[in-house]
């Protein structure tokens, strides 16, 4: 009784300190970084707006632009329910991207417990999630919430494909797609490589080859079709990109993860001997696609990729590691803490080196985030002007994209040889009339008030100023 009370206390507690580990290096997130620097997480916002927008009018009509205005529609609607709880877009957006890691880490905890029927090798994949995902995905930044949203789905998918649930498969992969196209793409991989490696399930022996045949067909027009759809997802001909090495990976803070990688794949493949090699072979061409930016000398955006070959480096390292411990002949706690040490000793690593990029983005002189200073203009904008006032600004800060969504106003983005900032006074006056402009702002650490407002400006005109923000009241220029 005592034995049985012992291991089941270890497992919980093996569970809670996983949790913990998950948790704060996810929280390093909001912890560290201030406000994205603008654009994607822009367009979000917007698109989840102008859809609700809609669905006040008409909920056909709102859902009919969910679906048109995005490539990813579940994570604008994610993003529309989130602008219902009342904090700013700041602070919720830090906490969408925690939650989003969150998810993730939490579905390959459940999914791998399901496969494997061991909550430790369920706790392992949770843990190098935390370490793989997040040091390798790069799943720091706005533009990747869509993915991130879609991970979870992905891992759902894998689960119920294992488990031979074949119609809640289909639903995870539908709704993997809409959350972002590319997952639902690697999922088509998946689920296209299942199909051939397990054709005898479904189709005699006499038909198989015709059939593989067909799918094969069927399934590269549907992929060409796609990829030609979502083209700027996967940024082809990205030249700044020089792709990862091995090396590169083996050096990583994951790097003993993914050394264990082949040894999970093996043990993977006992249990599952044919609906296993759907998993696996996706591996390998998921790391190809990695690697080709440096093997064939083309480029493509490979932070697209990343996200599901770490998805098979958490399942098949948890894997490997839960096998080592069962031979390992060494008393059952003992086994745990080397565990907890381990990983911990991983942990402190990308810990180190993810707060170096964080620490990169949020420093004021380096100019990656949104000044202090922005945000109170901005915010000056919302508290202190009607709601039907036009503001104006250059586009040469990405920064200004955000003055429509934290202000609450009208904004238009003009670059700075535009005939506004090239007139005298009363030519800026005159078109900033026809136009419906009430508000300039200058953001001093890209522009110069000088270089747009040829006229000059009178001090009644400057209404808020600050190191890094100025805002003029055209009609009083």
């Amino acid at each position: 009784m005592y034995e049985i009370m012992r291991r089941r206390d270890v497992s919980w507690l093996l569970v809670v300190v996983t949790a913990v580990f998950v948790i704060v290096l996810c929280w390093q997130y909001p912890l560290s970084v201030s406000f994205p620097v603008g654009g994607d997480v822009m367009r979000y916002i917007a698109r989840a707006n102008a859809v609700k927008d809609a669905l006040q009018f008409s909920i056909p009509d709102g859902f009919s632009l969910l679906i048109r205005n995005s490539s990813y529609p579940a994570s604008i609607l994610v993003v529309l329910v989130a602008g219902l709880v009342p904090i700013g877009w700041p602070e919720k957006w830090l906490l969408l991207m925690f939650l989003a890691q969150i998810a993730c880490a939490g579905s390959l905890y459940y999914v791998v417990g399901k496969i494997t029927g061991n909550r430790i090798t369920a706790c392992l994949a949770a843990a190098a999630w935390a370490i793989v995902g997040l040091s390798f995905t790069r799943h720091i930044e706005d533009g990747t919430f869509a993915q991130l949203m879609s991970l979870p789905a992905f891992v759902f998918f894998l689960g119920q494909l294992m488990n031979k649930k074949y119609i809640t498969a289909i639903f995870w992969v539908m709704l993997s797609f809409l959350f972002h196209p590319v997952t639902g793409l690697v999922a088509g991989l998946v689920a296209v490589l299942y199909l051939v490696t397990n054709l005898d399930n479904f189709v005699s022996s006499s038909k198989k080859k015709v059939v593989g045949l067909v799918l094969l067909v069927i399934s590269l027009g549907v992929a060409i079709y796609f990829l030609k759809k979502y083209d700027h997802l996967f940024l082809l001909d990205y030249s700044s990109d020089n792709g990862i090495s091995l090396t590169d990976l083996l050096n990583s803070s994951f790097g003993t993860l993914l050394v264990m990688t082949p040894l999970g794949m093996i043990v993977f493949l006992r249990k599952y001997k044919r609906e296993g090699q759907a998993l696996v072979v996706a591996t390998f061409i998921l790391f190809l696609f990695i690697f080709q930016n440096q093997l064939v000398g083309e480029s493509m955006f490979i932070n697209r990729i990343n996200s599901y070959p770490a998805i098979f480096v958490s399942i098949f390292s948890a894997i490997a590691i839960a096998e080592v411990v069962r031979t390992i002949r060494v008393a059952n706690i003992l086994l745990r803490v080397l565990l907890v040490l381990v990983f911990f000793s991983m942990g402190v690593s990308v810990w180190s080196q993810q707060g170096n990029i964080y620490r990169y983005y949020d420093d004021p002189g380096n100019y990656a985030r949104v000044h202090p200073d922005e945000l109170a203009a901005i915010y000056w904008l919302r508290d202190n002007t009607a709601a039907d006032d036009g503001i104006v600004s250059t586009v040469a800060n990405r920064h200004s994209e955000w003055i429509p969504i934290l202000s609450q106003r009208q904004w238009v983005g003009l670059y700075a040889d535009d005939v506004l900032f090239t007139a005298d006074n009363f030519l800026f006056k005159k078109i900033s009339g026809e136009k419906g402009y009430d508000y300039a702002v200058v953001f001093k650490n890209r522009e110069e008030r000088v270089d747009l407002i040829k006229g000059g400006v009178s001090e009644s005109s400057i209404v808020y100023q600050n190191d890094a923000a100025e805002i003029i009241k055209i009609s009083q220029l």
